[in-house]
């Protein structure tokens, strides 16, 4: 590839393919070392993302097919390289590769052509995918915040002395930015952030009058040891230090065998399994270059459809509650991020007219029966909140 063509090249993609720009300054957890590679370094590397520990974190992709390596400069350079070194892959094939966090193997015939490479789905969007050798599994690469929070614990950390002896691609760059050289912003006059928010359609659980006999209310479950069945926006608790916190998301407490739905159309951007809670949380926007992210914390039992790069629909079946103490929990949070910083937003302005109305007229009844039930009137104090279920308009992300 000659760069000096890239600008040119750079207008036929950018149009209709998600960025790759945030790959550099990844943080690996593996030190590679001569003595663990010895002459088959090279092969050893193949596909992976290197960091160069002994500078200031410099990051290198090790070309599968061609045995030599590619710096990964600016992000706007760094966009360049993955998009003209991806490898284009249809849909059959693609489906032929296991996603990350899922169990089965890839087929054995794709194996070979796809392990290490960047794959551009062209019969979509040309959304991006990146295939760790180390387990052989694809991850979606969406935004550049989203791509940076999924391959900075892919990364390999590798000493000077080992990269010296991976060929420099003759097609790679030859600069090395120094750390402190101001970032720039790609110079893409193809790209823009989609700033329209997204649209809640429903609630992700019912609502309902509270029945004695089942101990419900709709999904929510009334539990006299709980504080609040319905935990609102901007609320202040007490973190690990005792120190007072404002929530940026709308808590339920529900049955355990509530059936969780998707309140919008999205595109799942990252699903991460937590360890601490043995449960899922599910990232996704309205669109691949959407500035606004909206998080459903606390799943289990996840619908296999919901796997990174999938599109979902308003009422598809997200996954059941995860258990938190003696209750079962899922959160709602909506943010905002640029890169300065998330910010979280109430949920009830993001609502279509009509969840808006049934919303609070539905919560209003499900706040009064839990005060009702808990024989305390003053469990929640409707008159300070700015709008319904909210205590404030933002909260920190």
């Amino acid at each position: 590839m000659n760069y000096k063509n890239k600008s040119r090249l750079k207008r036929i993609y950018t149009y209709t393919l998600p960025p790759l720009l945030i790959v550099i300054f990844l943080f690996g957890t593996l030190l590679i070392t001569d003595t663990a590679f010895g002459a088959t370094l090279m092969e050893r590397l193949k596909g992976y993302i290197l960091l160069q520990v002994e500078q200031n974190g410099e990051s290198w992709y090790v070309h599968p097919a061609k045995d030599t390596r590619f710096y990964l400069g600016r992000p706007a350079d760094a966009f360049d390289i993955m998009r003209f070194q991806g490898l284009g892959i249809a849909n059959e094939d693609l489906n032929k590769i296991p996603v990350a966090g899922t169990s089965w193997e890839i087929n054995s015939a794709m194996r070979d052509r796809v392990v290490g490479r960047i794959l551009l789905q062209v019969e979509e969007n040309g959304e991006a995918w990146y295939v760790y050798p180390e387990n052989e599994k694809r991850y979606y690469l969406g935004r550049p915040a989203d791509a940076f929070s999924i391959m900075r614990s892919l990364g390999l950390g590798i000493t000077d002395n080992d990269l010296d002896q991976l060929t420099i691609d003759p097609d790679s760059m030859d600069i090395i930015v120094a750390p402190d050289t101001p970032e720039e912003e790609p110079d893409d006059p193809g790209w823009v952030w989609d700033e329209t928010p997204p649209v809640l359609e429903n609630f992700m659980v019912d609502f309902g009058t509270y029945n004695s006999e089942t101990g419900k209310a709709g999904d929510y479950d009334f539990d006299i040891r709980l504080e609040k069945v319905f935990g609102d926006f901007g609320r202040t608790v007490q973190n690990e230090l005792g120190e007072p916190k404002i929530l940026p998301q709308m808590d339920m407490f529900v049955s355990s065998d509530t059936d969780i739905v998707s309140p919008m159309d999205a595109e799942v951007v990252m699903v991460t399994y937590q360890e601490d809670t043995e449960d899922y949380e599910v990232h996704v926007r309205p669109s691949f270059n959407s500035v606004w992210l909206v998080n459903f914390d606390h799943l289990k039992n996840l619908s296999s459809f919901i796997v990174e790069g999938a599109n979902i629909t308003a009422g598809q079946f997200l996954g059941n509650p995860s258990p938190w103490g003696y209750f079962f929990l899922i959160e709602l949070m909506i943010t905002r991020d640029l890169g300065d910083g998330a910010v979280g937003y109430c949920p009830y302005d993001f609502m279509s007219s009509s969840l808006k109305e049934s919303f609070e007229s539905n919560l209003d009844t499900l706040m009064s029966d839990w005060e009702t039930f808990k024989g305390d009137t003053t469990i929640y104090d409707e008159s300070a909140y700015v709008k319904p279920g909210c205590l404030t308009s933002t909260a920190p992300g």
